[in-house]
């Protein structure tokens, strides 16, 4: 894997919690919580969060890079506001290290 690709450290909960909040902050003047796409930011934060879980990583019915469909959805769902304020470098790679196109 080269530099260009990368792949980001695995998430904290407060990367999640960022992520999450950049994304709705973003959508806020056209979205209101209950709409579909606000669903869709909460469940992906909600699917990272228990992906994440110290407890599960004990489980071995789960594969260590679980977190990575619900990661890279996010990152995808934030790509388009990449110079907003509050946007992090981080968010810029998928899972596997791959940009996010813009």
């Amino acid at each position: 894997m080269t530099t260009e690709q990368q792949a980001p450290a695995r998430p904290t909960e407060d990367d999640v919690q960022a992520l999450s909040t950049f994304i709705y902050r973003q959508t806020a003047p056209g979205h209101h919580r209950g709409d579909r796409a606000s669903s869709a930011v909460h469940n992906a934060s909600i699917t990272l969060r228990i992906a994440l879980d110290d407890e599960l990583k004990r489980d071995r019915r789960w594969s260590p890079d679980r977190w990575h469909a619900a990661w890279d959805g996010l990152v995808e769902l934030a790509a388009p506001w990449h110079d907003a304020p509050g946007y992090r470098p981080g968010w810029a790679r998928f899972a596997d290290g791959k940009p996010v196109p813009r």
